[in-house]
């Protein structure tokens, strides 16, 4: 059983419903889908990329989410003054008691497998992710076979999701982040073809609003295999 947090906040308030028929898109890198990967998102308490605070991971097979995993996690210390809160929502004392990344690295390497590391901006995660394996000296991960929405969508993650008529639930919510980034991948080779539910975009474009309200860390939920 693999245990994680999901939270949902004030923004499930602000949803409609909209019936869209998601068509792919020509990409010129010469990417042709995937129907196994995992996304990962990762937020950080400073600027350090050792300084992971939480995780979301969401594993697809055959096109379809399968398991998703959240957890916050007590970063490494380092000398940063300034922290990340103002984002994420996350402050130091939430993760004062949370686990270290080498507990959790376990779990994220059961999801990943052998599967394509998804990301969107792949030159953010993917460091925070190479960082704290090697501090922890952890190994198992091929952190080299990743693949990057933001390069395929040419866009931040919200306006992606709006482009797709994609959920984007709460951004900088690590798992809601990683799981649009998944349904955007899914959505850019065509693999999404349902009706799915919407953010109201005055709400998707007002990221002070979502910013705020977002971190309201309220559920608790078992995800099992």
């Amino acid at each position: 059983m693999l245990r994680g947090f999901c939270f949902f906040a004030f923004c499930h308030r602000h949803l409609s419903y909209k019936c869209v028929s998601l068509q792919p898109h020509t990409n010129d890198k010469g990417y042709e889908g995937t129907e196994n990967f995992t996304a990962i998102d990762f937020e950080t308490m400073t600027a350090e990329t050792t300084s992971a605070c939480a995780v979301g991971v969401v594993q697809v097979n055959n096109g379809v989410i399968m398991q998703e995993y959240y957890t916050l996690i007590k970063p490494i210390p380092d000398d940063r003054e300034h922290t990340n809160e103002f984002v994420h929502g996350i402050t130091p004392a939430m993760v004062d008691n949370a686990p270290n990344f080498k507990k959790v690295f376990p779990i994220i390497t059961e999801l990943i497998g052998d599967n394509t590391i998804v990301c969107h901006n792949r030159g953010a995660d993917i460091p925070i992710l190479e960082s704290c394996m090697k501090h922890y000296r952890l190994s198992g991960i091929d952190i080299d076979n990743n693949l990057c929405t933001y390069e395929l969508a040419g866009k931040s993650l919200v306006d992606a999701c709006e482009e797709y008529n994609i959920n984007m639930g709460c951004h900088h919510n690590a798992l809601d982040d990683a799981r649009a980034c998944a349904n955007v991948l899914l959505a850019h080779s065509g693999k999404i073809f349902a009706d799915v539910f919407v953010m109201d975009r005055k709400h998707i474009a007002e990221k002070k609003w979502l910013s705020v309200f977002c971190p309201g860390f309220n559920w608790k939920s078992d995800l099992t295999r």
